[in-house]
C-alpha cells in the first residue's frame, strides 16, 4: 500500500518568495518527517508502519551518504586477511541532508534531467523549484487507520486546510504565522490510494449523514404538495424511518466495509419505501364509499398489498442480483437494498394499517369537480387508441440504445454481442472522489505536475547472491540483482519505457516512466577518498607487503583514479578495467562481485530495503503513470508488460529469472473495468430471471409475467440512450468541463439490476390492476385511469427524495442518480403506456385462449 505526501513552498503562491524545494531548510524539515515516520529501517515495517520514505531528501541523503560509505565499503570489501581494518560506525556514512547548500546542489545536479521531473517541479514556470513528492510505503502489518493518522500528526504544521470541504475552515493564516516566524519552511498534504480510500470511506458517513434528512425533507415536501395534510407524513415517513434503522443496523453488523454506493441505499429505501405507504393510503382513501374503517384497510390491504407484497419481493429479487457478482462496490449496494427494501415492506404492512386508521386519513382533493378524472381518462385512452406505434416507439428506442452499447461477453453463454461501443466501460477514479478533499485535489495536481498520480511496480527475480567463506562478502553473484546481466535486462527495459536519452526522438512510453537500483546505479559517483587517513594508511600496508610489484601503492593509487574516481558505477562495470596485478592480493572475489559489494553496503539502509531484498534475489521497479480515465490507463499499463515481457520471461509465479507483470492501483482499475460490464450484464440477467420466476409463480402463467416484464427489459435496453445522452447535453452545456462522462463506471454499471427492482413495481401494479377486473379490456382502461395519477405522484416523490444525493460532492454518484431518474420516468411511462398497450393487444387472444381452455 502506498501513501505520497505532496510538498510546496511558498514560492507556489507568491513569486516574490525565492525559496526552493533543495533549500537546506525545506529538505531538512522532509527529512525530518521521515525520520519521524520510518525511525526503524530494518523493520519492513513491522513496528512503524512505514517499509521506506522516497523522496528528493531521500536521494540527496543517500547521496550524502555515499561520500563517506563508498570509501568505507571499499576499505572493507578488500583482503581482509592481509589489510584488516576497524572502521569507526560514524566513518562508515552519514545519512543527512548535508548543510552546505553548495554542496546539496551538487547532489542535486547529479540527477539525470528524465528522474528529476518525477521528483521536482516548478509550477508557477519562475524558475524555481517549488513542488515534491514524498512517497511512503505502508506495512498492511499494522493498523492503517492508525497509521494514517499517525502521518497527518507528524504532517500538522506543515498542513494547510483551504475550508473548501464542508465542516472545514481556513488554515491559510495561522501557517502563515508559522512560516513568518521559521518555524516551518513548506507545506504538506497527505495523498496517494491508501489515504483516498480511507477519506472515502469516512466521507461515506458524512455524505450518509447529510443525504438522509435532505432526502427526508424533498419526499416530506412532496407528499405535502400532493396531499395537503401532515398526515401522510406521519403514515408513509414512520415505516421508512423505521426499515432504514433496521437495514443499516443488518449493514453494520454483517457487512465488513461500507463503501461510496452506500450513500445511495437512503434516498432508494426512502423513495420505494413511501411509495408502498401512499399505495395502502390511497387505495384506502379511494374506497372513501365503505364507512367501516378497518373493512377499507382490509379491502386495501387484499388488493394493493398483494401488489406491494410481489413489488418487494421482486425489488429484493432485483436488487439481490448484485450479491451475484464477485465485486465488492455491488455486493454492498445489493445487500443494503435488497434487506433494506424486504424491511420497508415489513414496516409498511405492520405499521401503515395502524396508522391510516388511527389518523382517519383523508385525502384532500386539489379541487373540486372532475378535472382529475378527466385527466386520467385521457392517460387511460392513450394507450388505448395509440397500442402500436407506442410499442413500435419503444423497440426503436431499444435498438438505438443498443447500438451505442460496448461489446460484451453475455452471461452464461460466452458469446460476445454489442452495438458500436459509443457508451464504453470507463471510469475516472477522480470523478469517483469528492472533488472538495484535499487528498483528491493533489492527487490530480500530482498528476497533472508529476505524471504519477498512479503508481504501479513489477518485481524481477533471480538467485540469491551467497557468501561462501563466511567473510561477509558476496561472491556468487550469478542471477542476482547484484549480476550485471541481470542489471543490463533491467536497464534495457527502463530504456524502453523512459526512453533512449542517446537519442532525441524516443521518449518511451508515453504516460509512464520507470526508476529503479539501475537509475541509482547511475546516479551514484565514486567520490575522492584518497586524502582520507584510512586510504593512506591501507596503501602503506600495500607497500609492506611482501611480495608484490615494485612501486604497487603508486600503481594501485593511479589505477583507482584513473578507473574509479568520478565514475558512476554503472560506468565502471559496463567497461571493467583490468584488475590483473591485484585481484588475487587485494581482492577476495571477482571485480564485478567486489564493486557490486561496494555499491550496495554504500547505500542507505532506507533506499536499499525500497528497491531489493536482503538475499538480492528480487528488486523492485517503480512506474508512475498520471490519472487518466481506465481506458488510458489500461492502454499503457499494456505497454509496460510488453516492455517486461521483451526483455524477462513473464510469471505471476515465484520463480527465478522471470519477472511480474505490472501491479498496483491502476492495474486493480483496469481489472475491474474489464469485468464491469460483464458483471453488470450478470446481475442484469440474473435480476430479471429471477423476477420472472416469482411473477410466474405468482399470476401462474408465464405468458402473463413476460408481459409484466416489457416496460422492464425495454428500460434496461434504453439505460445506454441515457448514458450517452447525459454525456450529450453535459458536453453541450459544459463542454471540456463537463464531470457527466457518458460512459459506464462503477455507480453507472448498477444502474440495470436497480432499475429492474423500482421499475418493476410500477409493472405489477398495472398487472394487478388489471387482474382485478379479471384480465378485461376494461381492466386495461381502469389500470391505466386509476394508477397513471398515482404512479405520477409517486414517481414524483421518488424523485424528489432521489435529488438529495446531488448535495453528494461526487460527480460520478451525481451522473449515476441524474440516471436512475431519467429511467424511473421511463419506467413510470413503461407501465403506464407500453405495459397497458401490450396488454391492449394481447388480452383478446389471452381470453380467447382461456375461454377455450374453460370449454376443453
Amino acid at each position: 500500500d502506498l501513501a505520497t505526501v505532496f510538498i510546496e513552498t511558498n514560492n507556489k503562491f507568491d513569486p516574490t518568495d525565492e525559496t526552493n524545494i533543495t533549500d537546506y531548510n525545506v529538505l531538512k524539515e522532509i527529512s525530518d518527517v521521515e525520520e519521524a515516520l520510518n525511525y526503524n529501517k530494518l523493520d519492513k515495517g513491522r513496528e512503524d508502519g512505514i517499509i521506506f520514505c522516497f523522496s528528493i531528501s531521500t536521494l540527496i541523503k543517500t547521496l550524502h551518504n555515499i561520500t563517506n560509505a563508498v570509501e568505507a565499503a571499499f576499505l572493507e570489501e578488500l583482503n581482509s586477511e592481509r589489510f584488516p581494518f576497524e572502521l569507526p560506525d560514524q566513518f562508515k556514512g552519514n545519512y543527512t541532508i548535508p548543510e552546505d547548500q553548495r554542496l546539496i546542489d551538487e547532489f542535486f545536479n547529479r540527477i539525470p534531467p528524465n528522474q528529476l521531473s518525477s521528483l521536482v517541479a516548478d509550477i508557477n514556470g519562475d524558475g524555481i523549484y517549488d513542488s515534491t513528492l514524498l512517497l511512503m510505503g505502508l506495512s498492511k502489518e499494522v493498523d492503517q487507520d492508525e497509521l494514517l493518522e499517525s502521518i497527518q500528526e507528524k504532517i500538522d504544521p506543515y498542513f494547510v486546510e483551504v475550508g473548501i470541504r464542508p465542516g472545514s475552515k481556513d488554515t491559510t493564516g495561522e501557517w502563515t504565522k508559522r512560516y513568518e516566524s521559521g518555524q516551518v519552511h513548506c507545506r504538506m498534504t497527505v495523498t496517494g490510494p491508501t489515504p483516498l480510500a480511507r477519506m472515502i470511506s469516512n466521507r461515506t458517513m458524512k455524505e450518509m449523514q447529510t443525504v438522509f434528512p435532505w432526502a427526508l425533507a424533498m419526499v416530506g415536501a412532496s407528499l405535502l404538495i400532493f396531499h395537503r395534510t401532515w398526515k401522510i407524513w406521519l403514515i408513509t415517513l414512520i415505516p421508512v424511518i423505521s426499515s432504514l434503522m433496521i437495514a443499516f443496523g443488518l449493514m453494520g453488523l454483517v457487512l465488513p466495509v461500507l463503501t461510496p454506493q452506500v450513500t445511495l441505499v437512503a434516498p432508494i429505501l426512502i423513495a420505494l419505501g413511501v411509495a408502498y405507504g401512499l399505495y395502502v393510503a390511497n387505495r384506502y382513501a379511494e374506497e372513501s364509499a365503505i364507512p367501516d374503517r378497518e373493512k377499507r384497510i382490509r379491502l386495501a390491504l387484499r388488493t394493493t398489498g398483494n401488489a406491494i407484497f410481489l413489488s418487494a419481493m421482486t425489488t429484493a429479487f432485483g436488487f439481490g442480483a448484485m450479491l451475484t457478482v464477485n465485486m465488492p462496490t455491488m455486493q454492498v449496494l445489493g445487500f443494503g437494498l435488497s434487506s433494506g427494501i424486504l424491511a420497508c415492506y415489513v414496516t409498511t404492512i405492520l405499521m401503515t394499517p395502524a396508522l391510516v386508521i388511527w389518523l382517519d386519513y383523508k385525502k384532500v382533493s386539489r379541487e373540486k369537480g372532475t378535472g382529475s378524472k378527466g385527466g386520467a381518462r385521457k392517460i387511460g385512452e392513450i394507450p388505448m387508441k395509440h397500442s402500436r406505434k407506442i410499442i413500435l416507439g419503444g423497440i426503436l428506442l431499444a435498438i438505438f440504445s443498443l447500438a451505442l452499447a460496448p461489446v460484451s461477453e453475455l452471461p452464461f453463454i460466452g458469446i460476445e454481442a454489442g452495438g458500436f461501443g459509443i457508451v464504453q466501460s470507463n471510469m475516472d477514479y477522480i470523478n469517483l472522489s469528492p472533488a472538495d478533499e484535499p487528498v483528491v485535489q493533489k492527487m490530480a495536481e500530482q498528476s497533472d505536475t508529476f505524471g504519477s498520480g498512479q503508481i504501479e511496480m513489477m518485481i524481477v527475480r533471480g538467485e540469491n547472491a551467497y557468501d561462501f567463506d563466511g567473510d561477509n562478502k558476496d561472491e556468487a553473484i550469478d542471477g542476482s540483482m547484484k549480476d550485471i546481466e541481470v542489471l543490463k535486462r533491467i536497464n534495457s527495459m527502463l530504456i524502453e519505457i523512459n526512453g533512449d536519452p542517446t537519442k532525441a526522438n524516443d521518449t518511451g512510453i508515453e504516460n509512464a516512466r520507470a526508476i529503479s537500483i539501475v537509475d541509482i546505479m547511475k546516479m551514484v559517483q565514486i567520490p575522492d577518498f584518497r586524502n582520507s587517513s584510512y586510504y593512506k594508511d591501507f596503501l602503506d600496508q600495500l607497500g609492506r607487503t611482501p611480495g608484490l610489484i615494485v612501486d604497487a601503492p603508486a600503481l594501485f593509487d593511479s589505477w583507482v583514479e584513473e578507473n574509479l574516481i568520478g565514475k558512476s558505477f554503472w560506468s565502471v562495470m559496463q567497461n571493467p578495467p583490468d584488475v590483473t596485478l591485484f585481484s588475487n592480493i587485494i581482492l577476495d572475489e571477482p571485480f564485478e562481485a567486489f564493486m557490486m559489494n561496494i555499491f550496495y553496503n554504500s547505500m542507505g539502509i532506507e533506499i536499499r530495503g525500497m528497491l531489493v531484498n536482503d538475499e538480492y534475489s528480487k528488486t523492485l521497479v517503480y512506474m508512475t503513470l498520471p490519472n487518466m480515465d481506465i481506458i488510458h490507463t489500461e492502454t499503457t499499463v499494456n505497454q509496460l508488460d510488453g516492455a517486461i515481457d521483451h526483455n524477462f520471461q513473464v510469471s505471476v509465479r515465484d520463480r527465478k529469472d522471470t519477472a511480474s507483470p505490472t501491479s498496483g492501483f491502476g492495474k486493480v482499475l483496469v481489472t475491474i473495468n474489464d469485468v464491469l460490464v460483464k458483471n453488470a450484464n450478470q446481475s442484469t440477467f440474473t435480476a430479471l430471471v429471477m423476477v420472472f420466476l416469482l411473477l410466474f409463480l405468482v399470476f401462474r402463467s408465464w405468458r402473463i409475467a413476460l408481459i409484466t416484464l416489457i416496460p422492464v427489459v425495454l428500460v434496461v435496453f434504453w439505460q445506454y440512450f441515457a448514458i450517452w445522452g447525459v454525456g450529450a447535453v453535459g458536453d453541450i452545456i459544459w463542454g471540456n468541463k463537463n464531470l457527466f462522462s457518458g460512459d459506464l463506471n462503477l455507480f453507472t454499471a448498477l444502474i440495470g439490476s436497480i432499475i429492474i427492482g423500482i421499475g418493476v413495481d410500477f409493472s405489477i401494479h398495472i398487472t394487478e390492476r388489471v387482474r382485478e377486473k379479471n384480465f378485461s379490456m376494461e381492466g386495461v382502461m381502469h389500470a391505466a385511469q386509476t394508477s397513471g395519477l398515482s404512479f405520477i405522484e409517486a414517481t414524483t416523490t421518488m424523485i424528489m427524495g432521489l435529488t438529495a444525493v446531488f448535495l453528494v460532492n461526487i460527480p460520478s454518484i451525481r451522473e449515476f442518480i441524474l440516471l436512475i431518474i431519467i429511467l424511473l420516468a421511463f419506467s413510470a411511462y413503461g407501465a403506464i403506456f407500453i405495459l397497458t398497450a401490450a396488454y391492449r393487444l394481447y388480452l383478446p387472444r389471452y381470453n380467447r385462449m382461456r375461454t377455450i381452455k374453460k370449454k376443453s
